[in-house]
This record gives structure tokens, sequence and C-alpha cells, in this order.
């Protein structure tokens, strides 16, 4: 199994400034066609919430007077994606999706998939988990990083700490490992 990773880039900028930018890293798998479609639909959805976004942060940008356009906050959407696992028969991709105003962000969230590469159907969380992991799994996101099956809280927005720290990455998701089923990928008996 090939797996290439796209890489999208796109900006908008006003007198010489960063108005909004946008990063999108998504996989391409070669002979899974739907799996491939299903990223690059992504990819263009976010793109059309861009260029919604930066027409009217550029109309904002524009009302600025001279001296408040150089503390603008440029905005920023990105996506970023890796494989965590991959074997012939199964393909376990994580995003992170982040949008943000200059160094304040907007949303985050961690986006799980895990395919069966040769059907190019997604597989349920109950195929890896017991069963009340997986009841869990299914109310959050679930990835494969090999060794383990882990299921991915998404905690953004509810992360604000009231004692004035710095939010970390930590507080926007909480991850727990779980020792996988013993299955075998092809067939999805267990052994």
């Amino acid at each position: 199994m090939n797996i290439v990773m796209e890489e999208k880039k796109y900006g908008v900028s006003a007198h010489s400034n960063a108005i909004a930018r946008a990063y999108f890293l998504y996989p391409r798998i070669d002979g899974a066609q739907r799996i491939s479609d299903f990223y690059a639909d992504m990819a263009e959805k976010l793109y059309s919430f861009f260029e919604k976004a930066a027409s009217s942060f550029c109309a904002e940008y524009e009302a600025l007077p001279a001296r408040g356009r150089k503390s603008f906050a440029p905005f920023c959407v990105r996506l970023f994606s890796f494989v965590s696992f991959a074997d012939e028969g199964m393909a376990s991709i994580v995003q992170e999706y982040v949008v943000s105003e200059g160094s304040r962000i907007l949303l985050y969230r961690k986006l799980c998939q895990v395919w069966d590469t040769e059907r190019e159907l997604l597989l349920p969380a109950r195929r890896f988990f017991s069963r009340k992991d997986a009841k869990k799994a299914e109310k959050n996101e679930f990835y494969i990083d090999g060794a383990h099956a882990v299921i991915a809280e998404n905690r953004f927005p509810n992360a604000e700490n009231g004692d004035g720290r710095r939010i970390r990455l930590c507080d926007y998701i909480r991850e727990t490992k779980r020792d996988m089923k013993n299955i075998s990928f092809r067939t999805g008996e267990q052994s």
C-alpha cells in the first residue's frame, strides 16, 4: 500500500500584510479511491470555509485605520494529517484541525478514522475495544497506533483555565490507550 501526503497552501494578503492563511495536509492512498476522495473532499470543504472567512477578514482589515492594520492578527485554518498505523488491510489516520486568529485558538479538534483499505470502509470501535471501551470510543474518536487502540476525547473549548495559566494542547484532548482485542485485521475474527 502506497500512501502519499497531499499538501495545499493558500494565502490572502493586502498591503503586503497577511490577512488569512490555510494549510491542508491529507493522505492519498493508491488503490483506495473512495478513501482518497474522502480526504480530498474534506480539504475542498475546508477551503470553501476558508474563502468565506478570508473575505470577511479582508473587509475587516480594509475598514481598519492604518495604525490598526499593523496589529492585525491573521486568520489561519490548518489541517494536519498523519498515518499512525498502516498494513495491507488497514490504515489508521489521525487529523488535527485548528482554526486560529493570531495566537488565539478558536477551534481545535482531533479527527480519527480507521479504514479497511481493501473494502474502503470505516471500521467500528467494537473490532478493537472491549464492550465498555467501544461505547466510549464511538462517542469520541479512536485510532490505532500499532500496539494499542487509543480513545481520543476532544475537550476543546471546555479547556479554560480560570487561574491565568496558558492552556496547553494536553488540555484540549485526552487520550486513553487500551490493549487491542486479539483479532486478525483481514478477517475481523478473534484469534
